[in-house]
This record gives structure tokens, C-alpha cells and sequence, in this order.
């Protein structure tokens, strides 16, 4: 529903423009716990999840490594530090 001003008054031509030639689109995070920028935050599809905690988030706190990585709520699982460069995707 946060796209639904924007693709309205722009239309599907621009939506279909931000994000991947196969992942159109943005992503909606929530950014939450020790960081620097807590919030939601809308990306584009084809950002990594590295770019949205350490770029977009800010990282941690005065210098400190990030000791878990929880995505999904409740119901998701914690990530390893090796998937930090994978890209936020609908369709691999």
C-alpha cells in the first residue's frame, strides 16, 4: 500500500523503471535494534542487504560488529555474515 500514491499519479512505466530488469519494484524494510537509523525504509529491488543495513541503517554504533541479522519477523531466521552481498530479489 506505501507504493499505491506514487504508481497511481506516475503509473506502472515508472514503477517498472526502479529495481531489476526480473525484480521490479521497491522493498519495504524495517530497520530496528542497535543501529544507527531505525525505521522503515523503501529500496529499490537489486540492493543488497549489506547496502540497506550499512549504508541506508548507518550501520552499528560506535564501531561495533553486527552479531545477528534477523529477517522476516517472528516467523524468519537469523543470517550469516556471508549473505550481507545478496541481493534483494523477488525472482532469482
Amino acid at each position: 500500500m506505501q507504493n499505491n500514491c506514487a504508481d497511481i499519479q506516475r503509473g506502472a512505466e515508472w514503477f517498472s523503471s526502479i529495481g531489476t530488469d526480473k525484480s521490479k519494484g521497491t522493498k519495504v524494510f524495517a530497520l530496528s535494534g542497535k543501529i544507527t537509523n531505525t525505521g522503515l525504509v523503501e529500496v529499490p529491488m537489486g540492493v543488497t542487504l549489506g547496502d540497506v543495513v550499512f549504508n541506508i541503517g548507518g550501520g552499528i554504533p560506535n564501531g561495533k560488529e553486527i552479531q545477528s541479522r534477523a529477517i522476516g519477523g517472528p516467523s524468519g531466521g537469523c543470517l550469516p555474515e556471508e549473505v550481507m552481498n545478496t541481493k534483494v530479489i523477488t525472482n532469482p
